[in-house]
């Protein structure tokens, strides 16, 4: 793999179009942005305490070495080292050297810290170089496998360290380390510039070479709080770091072992004491630990570490001495980060994982080790392992249900959904596990002896939902009688409790057919009790209310294609009672229900409508006659009809009708007409009547025939209108003394 170089100093040709601070050259392959931004990673400024003019014997002495670890936007990792070279081309001094290494894709295979100090690492341009007014030739990369690292950095020396340093030290910096995902605390260290890269070399070595890679540092720069790097080392005198209480206490996690200062570490992760043991007595657990977290996905040093050294305990040793919630934490670390050959492995630890936590699952352990479960069964296909998922899963629902009752329902029922969600590729054993008579006999026997209504509410929508989401019929479910007898039981349960009724059928709302087959079985089994079916009646109309329209509308046509006409009727008794605006709703109902189930109409119109018209006004009557007599040979009792043809000729004018109305008054009369009905008085005869008399082109002794319309029962005001509206027009077509006899 190649590793891309870049040099940074002061010269009189680099990259940029005049003298001074550039790239001098660099490796084709490094982008222009990541030029730029390994420029500011290599920037050197010196401690403000020293000669400003210094010999080359000062600068070796005296300037610190910047050896700083980054990765750029790109993604791509590098290493820079920052030398003070003193003067540049032109003698002035404060001139730096940077030579920087950059992965071209990658890890380093081994520690980033370990570059430094290697021999792989110019230190200044010659002087040739710097002089020169010809552009530089790109740079050739380096072949990884050329590039040594420091053998002076080597876990060995590094272990001799810490035995003198003190291995306390490092485990408070671990803790820091650890935290920063939280805290946002930043490490600052501040020794003597010989210690620095044995500090970050015990840091870094703490954990696999993958993840030290998340460790960023570098071993000096002069202003900590303007440096993009975890860890950062900076002198107690000539930096502008200030080294002030609030820095050390809250902003930054400081090691200061110049002054004796640092900040207190609160919180102990078991993952230092294997990193004690690792460096102090044998290091082959720490490699072992670190073997097994570089098969997971995990990227990042935080507190999970703890948990990943409890899964690696898990995997090993069992799970014992371990609590309950170390091991929940444990699981959910595998169920993140875990790849497939690394649940296969733990499956051997699934009995007593299950062992331990079956007793007191609360919502979070279930959810984390029922994923973890049914995780572990795909990947081996192992038979019994998903029987112990499933039976993990429902005996988790039963605690959460019967006996953890202060679980909040709605994270039940979305926990529940989760697990059916993950496993529908498997829908086959789903619907296996869902409908095993044992099982729903055991619920069944559960839901008797527990005797809670809401309980029963809980289960009744787990269980169908479930299967009508994995494409259960009604029809596979009226061949298992374990099935139906636990339906039965919840109803026994839930027609004492109205709400809990309520709720169970509104959360139960896949399929339409289930639906409207759980409601006959409903209406069958209190029909069976000798009970009111009252409660089930508004459980079900609220029910309905929740759903969309169209849904809606299906069910109840299917509870009627099933025989249960009345119980769709006594609903609708009940929604005309609640509603507010009763004639919107009669002619909805009639819309959707009526005009689509011929049968229904035919039986409960008549009454439907009568029904409704003693709830309306007057007013509201008489307006709504003409529309319901559109529906006349739908209304089978002639008593109805006469009612609804006065209340139509009671608002009749007694005057010229408008065309509209005259339609109307053709189309009652008819109706008359073929239904024999009479009314007193005609109104729809005497309007004719009159229209007749001012079209009339006929004799009088015509117009009024052998049968004219009936006055009987014509109030003396509207008799007097009616007179006043006809006579004119009579008189005035009056030939004969004998025609005005019959006038």
């Amino acid at each position: 793999m190649k590793t891309y170089q870049l040099y940074y100093t002061s010269c009189r040709k680099g990259l940029s179009s005049g003298p001074g601070f550039q790239a001098y050259a660099m490796s084709e392959g490094i982008t222009e942005d990541e030029r730029k931004e390994i420029e500011r990673y290599g920037v050197y400024v010196p401690p403000n305490d020293l000669p400003s003019q210094p010999d080359p014997e000062q600068i070796e002495l005296l300037f610190p070495v910047s050896f700083v670890f980054f990765r750029l936007k790109s993604g791509r990792y590098g290493v820079c080292q920052s030398k003070y070279v003193g003067q540049d081309y032109s003698g002035r001094y404060g001139n730096y050297f940077c030579h920087a290494l950059i992965l071209e894709n990658g890890y380093w295979p081994f520690y980033p810290i370990q570059l430094y100090g290697s021999p792989v690492f110019r230190d200044r341009l010659t002087q040739d170089e710097a002089n020169t007014d010809d552009a530089p030739s790109p740079l050739l990369p380096i072949d990884l496998k050329d590039i040594s690292p420091n053998g002076n950095l080597d876990v060995n020396v590094i272990t001799d360290f810490i035995e003198e340093y003190g291995i306390e030290n490092l485990k408070d910096m671990l803790t820091a380390i650890l935290s920063y995902e939280q805290s946002h605390r930043r490490l600052i260290l501040c020794d003597e510039q010989e210690n620095i890269p044995y500090w970050i070399g015990a840091i870094q070595m703490a954990f696999p070479v993958r993840l030290a890679h998340t460790l960023t540092f570098t071993t000096y720069t002069y202003d900590p709080e303007g440096m993009n790097a975890l860890i950062c080392s900076t002198p107690r005198n000539g930096g502008r770091f200030a080294f002030t209480e609030t820095q050390r206490n809250f902003q930054y996690s400081l090691f200061d072992f110049v002054q004796g200062e640092s900040s207190e570490m609160e919180g102990a992760y078991k993952f230092n004491q294997v990193v004690d043991i690792g460096y102090s007595i044998s290091r082959d657990n720490l490699i072992a630990f670190h073997d097994f977290i570089d098969q997971f996905s995990y990227d990042v040093i935080n507190a999970e570490m703890d948990a990943a050294h409890d899964l690696f305990t898990i995997s090993g040793t069992g799970i014992a001495d371990m609590s309950y919630e170390n091991l929940i934490s444990a699981i959910q670390f595998a169920n993140t980060y875990a790849p497939a050959e690394v649940l296969g492995h733990l499956s051997e630890r699934i009995n007593e994982i299950t062992e331990k936590i079956s007793g007191r699952a609360d919502l979070g352990a279930a959810q984390v080790v029922t994923e973890f479960l049914f995780r572990v069964a795909r990947e081996t296909g192992v038979p019994s392992h998903y029987d112990n998922a499933y039976n993990f899963f429902f005996h988790s629902l039963r605690l959460m249900i019967i006996e953890h009752e202060q679980t909040d329902k709605k994270q039940i029922i979305e926990f529940n959904n989760d697990v059916i969600l993950l496993n529908r590729q498997h829908r086959e054993d789903l619907l296996r596990c869902l409908t095993d008579p044992e099982l729903l006999r055991e619920l069944s026997d559960l839901l008797s002896n527990d005797d809670v209504p809401e309980h029963s509410g809980i289960y009744f929508i787990l269980m169908v939902n479930n299967l009508t989401d994995l494409g259960y019929t009604w029809e596979q479910a009226a061949e298992n009688h374990e099935f139906i007898s636990f339906l039965q039981t919840c109803f026994a349960l839930l027609i004492r409790s109205e709400n809990n009724l309520s709720m169970a059928l509104e959360k139960t709302n896949k399929d339409h057919n289930f639906f409207a087959q759980l409601i006959v079985l409903g209406i069958t089994h209190t029909a069976e009790r000798g009970e009111s079916r009252d409660a089930l009646l508004r459980s079900f109309s609220k029910a309905l209310k929740s759903k969309k329209s169209d849904w809606a509308v299906m069910v109840r046509i299917r509870i009627i294609e099933m025989g249960h006409d009345s119980f769709i009727y006594d609903e609708f008794l009940f929604l005309l009672t609640l509603s507010e605006n009763k004639m919107e709703f009669f002619w909805s109902y009639y819309d959707a229900i009526f005009s689509e189930i011929s049968d229904y109409r035919d039986r409960y119109f008549t009454v439907a409508a009568e029904n409704y018209i003693e709830y309306l006004k007057d007013r509201q009557f008489i307006g709504e006659c003409s529309k319901i007599l559109e529906h006349a040979s739908e209304i089978n009792n002639d008593a109805l009809l006469t009612r609804i043809v006065e209340g139509f000729e009671q608002g009749l004018p007694v005057s010229h009708p408008s065309q509209k109305l005259v339609e109307e008054i053709l189309f009652i009369s008819e109706i008359k007409r073929q239904r024999k009905v009479r009314t007193l008085p005609d109104m729809t005869g005497l309007i004719r009547l009159g229209m007749n008399i001012y079209e009339c082109d006929k004799p009088i002794v015509e117009l009024f025939g052998s049968a004219p319309p009936d006055l009987e029962g014509m109030l003396g005001k509207r008799y007097k209108k009616y007179l006043k509206w006809i006579l004119p027009k009579l008189l005035s077509i009056a030939s004969s003394p004998e025609d005005h006899g019959r006038v």
